[in-house]
């Protein structure tokens, strides 16, 4: 079985300081994923993570980061936590 997700978001930010120099953000996620079940009890997941964080140019302009991660999951039904 196969399955895929996405998530995105886009925030806007101003500090509430009075002053000249308030500073603004501007924050952009975006978050695909991808998940296979190959058996009852083991999945293989596949996702990537793209935020940006856009401070203006008087602020050191816009960064970014990538991030990619694979992760194979075993489901054993004889243990279960709770809390």
């Amino acid at each position: 079985r196969l399955s895929a997700s996405a998530l995105g978001s886009y925030q806007t930010t101003k500090s509430a300081s009075s002053n000249e120099e308030s500073i603004s953000r501007k924050n952009f996620s975006i978050q695909p994923a991808i998940n296979w079940k190959m058996v009852q009890d083991w999945t293989i997941s596949a996702s990537y993570s793209y935020n940006q964080q856009d401070s203006g140019t008087q602020n050191g302009g816009a960064v970014d980061s990538n991030l990619f991660m694979v992760s194979i999951n075993y489901n054993w039904q004889g243990l279960s936590f709770s809390r």
